[in-house]
C-alpha cells in the first residue's frame, strides 16, 4: 500500500512537470490580435492575455514581397499559463528598431483579427504610411 501510495505520488509529479513544460514550451504560432496602432517609432499591438502575457512572449518576423513591402507577424513564441481571461488583452509595443525597419518603411501586419476589429487607442501622431491585410 506504501509503495502504491509513494508511486502514485511520483506519477503525480511526472505529469505536473511534464504540463509545466508544454506550457513554458515554444509554441510559434502568428498571435491572432485584438487591435494595433503604429506610431511615429514604434508599433503596439493589443493581444490575448490571461494576465501573465509580456512582450518577451513574442517575437516580429518580417520579409519583404515583391513590390517592396515589409511584412510583419507578430509571432507567441510561450503562451500565457495564466488562468483569467481580460477581453481587452494585453497592449505590447515593439521599436521599429527592435523590429529592423526605418520609421517610414511601407510595412502590413500578416496577423489576422481576434476578437475585434480596428486600430488601439495611442497617444502620438503615427508619421507612418500603413496599409492592413485583413
Amino acid at each position: 500500500m506504501k509503495n502504491q501510495l509513494i508511486l502514485g505520488l511520483l506519477l503525480g509529479l511526472s505529469v505536473g512537470t511534464l504540463t509545466s513544460s508544454i506550457a513554458y514550451s515554444q509554441v510559434a504560432e502568428a498571435e491572432p490580435l485584438l487591435g494595433y496602432q503604429p506610431f511615429k517609432h514604434s508599433i503596439a499591438f493589443q493581444v490575448n492575455s490571461g494576465g501573465c502575457t509580456s512582450k518577451n512572449d513574442f517575437v516580429v518576423t518580417r520579409k519583404v514581397d515583391s513590390e517592396g513591402v515589409t511584412l510583419l507577424k507578430l509571432i507567441r513564441i510561450r503562451i500565457d499559463p495564466c488562468r483569467p481571461y481580460f477581453p481587452t488583452g494585453e497592449r505590447i509595443r515593439f521599436s521599429y528598431e527592435e523590429i529592423g525597419i526605418e520609421p517610414a518603411t511601407r510595412y502590413q501586419v500578416l496577423n489576422g483579427n481576434g476578437v475585434i476589429n480596428g486600430w488601439i487607442w495611442g497617444n502620438e501622431t503615427t508619421g507612418v504610411e500603413n496599409t492592413r491585410r485583413d
